[in-house]
């Protein structure tokens, strides 16, 4: 399926901070391609998203194309009005934003995958941050067939009582 944005405007998104470097992100910035595994309350997934010289696509990989287009919009910020930040950069040194069609950001499928990177990132480095990020994948994420998705609250909130009962 189409995407609204250009093969410039996905490589912004894909730049725009370190997310594309942390799992469940599989990223191939110079071949312009994202996969993105994703586990929701309405169901589990995986899309892939690739740019050719003009457009960008994505293919629904496993899971239900309705949810993955959600999970594409969310991620990509597709589902965010510009307008506003474009409006207030208007005749500033900013314009080239809105004229370049910057702004957008990748996010995590979920809140709490953007939370739980966040929180990282706020209290250790980005080496840590992303040996963490990967072994949480690893251990308690959604297999989907070779991927693996973020994990959901849930399966996390008993290991976190656990630790914090250990150690109070």
């Amino acid at each position: 399926m189409k995407l609204p944005i250009t093969p410039t405007e996905f490589r912004s998104i894909l730049l725009s901070h370190g997310w594309h470097d942390l799992a469940p992100f599989k990223t191939d910035i110079e071949n312009r391609k994202l996969i993105i595994p994703f586990a929701h309350a309405d169901g589990n997934g995986c899309v892939e998203i690739h740019a050719d010289k003009s457009e960008c696509h994505f293919n629904v990989v496993a899971g239900d194309p309705a949810l993955a287009q959600r999970v594409v919009n969310n991620a990509l910020s597709l589902d965010r009005d510009m307008s506003g930040l474009y409006a207030v950069v208007k005749g500033t040194d900013f314009e080239w934003l809105k004229t370049q069609k910057r702004g957008r950001y990748l996010r995590g499928t979920t809140l709490f995958e953007d939370c739980f990177k966040i929180i990282l990132t706020t209290n250790i480095n980005w080496d840590m941050t992303k040996r963490i990020v990967a072994s949480t994948v690893e251990k308690y994420g959604t297999d989907l067939g070779g991927y693996k998705a973020f994990p959901l609250p849930a399966s996390l909130s008993g290991i976190i009582y656990q630790s914090s009962v250990l150690t109070s």
